[in-house]
C-alpha cells in the first residue's frame, strides 16, 4: 500500500518522515520527490504490511496538519495499490 505526503518543507529527510509514521504504528519505505517545485517536497510511502484500512487512517491523520508551518496533503492513491 502506498501513502503520498505533499508540501513537505526541501530539508525533509526520510528518517524523520521514517520516525512520525513508526509513530502512527507502521513501517515503510520512504521515497522523497523534489522535482516540480523544489520549495515543495513529496514523499511516497510504501508499506506492504498495511492495509487499505490502515494507510486511509494514517493519510486521513496527516492530511490537513501543519508541519513547520505547511499544511499537509496526504491521501492513498487508487493507482499505487498493492
Amino acid at each position: 500500500m502506498h501513502i503520498v505526503i505533499a508540501n513537505l518543507p526541501p530539508e525533509i529527510t526520510s528518517e524523520g518522515i521514517q520516525a512520525r509514521i513508526q509513530a502512527l504504528g507502521g513501517t515503510a519505505q520512504i521515497t522523497l520527490n523534489h522535482e516540480g517545485d523544489p520549495n515543495k517536497v513529496t514523499a511516497i510511502i510504501e508499506s506492504q504490511a498495511l492495509e487499505r484500512v490502515a494507510a486511509d487512517q494514517i493519510a486521513w491523520r496527516i492530511d490537513g496538519s501543519l508541519y513547520q508551518g505547511r499544511r499537509l496533503q496526504a491521501y492513498v492513491p487508487l493507482f499505487m495499490q498493492g
